[in-house]
């Protein structure tokens, strides 16, 4: 049985977990509640759902996590199992795209045990566990949360930009072929 759509007004959620600043305007899109597939978390900015019958593998809109082998890519892969592991496990996913792997690229909410939806994107980039992906992330509803996101981490040298000597997962990608 599938869970039925909702709709949500996103850049509002987004905004939650960053300063109210970076919120101008509000979009609505329809979105959907997953469950998170347990040990399905691979890595920093790709997992799997399900929703009865049906399994997607999600890849997260507009940023890009350190590799497992990269400094900080565990660290990166564990933060975003303990935000998906919030509210049991369930997730709200704003799918935008499918990539050429086949994989869903959405928007991640999580709630926050109160009445409130985090955007897990923005919380990886803000914690310096990602990187905004620009050469995707305009497809993002929430480009400018995850914009302002990277700023902060940079300004606090959280993560990857505590270390100068940092690589971008696209470019480590990029020289292992």
């Amino acid at each position: 049985m599938r869970v039925p759509s909702r709709l949500f007004p996103l850049l509002a959620i987004a905004c939650l977990a960053l300063p109210l600043e970076s919120c101008t305007e509000e979009e609505t899109l329809e979105s959907q509640l997953w469950e998170v597939k347990p040990g399905s978390v691979y890595d920093g900015d790709t997992f799997r759902v399900t929703s009865g019958f049906e399994e997607l593998k999600i890849r997260m809109c507009g940023i890009d996590a350190p590799e497992k082998k990269q400094p900080l890519g565990i660290q990166s892969r564990d933060y975003l199992r303990s935000l998906l592991s919030k509210d049991n496990g369930q997730v709200i996913l704003v799918p935008t795209d499918t990539d050429r792997y086949g994989r869903t690229v959405a928007e991640v909410f999580v709630s926050d045990g109160g009445d409130r939806e985090l955007f897990v994107n923005g919380l990886m980039v803000k914690a310096g566990l990602a990187y905004e992906y620009k050469r995707y992330s305009g497809n993002c509803p929430n480009k400018d949360v995850l914009t302002t996101a990277e700023e902060m981490a940079k300004e606090d040298k959280a993560g990857v930009w505590g270390n100068p000597n940092s690589i971008e997962p696209w470019e480590w990608r990029r020289q292992k072929r």
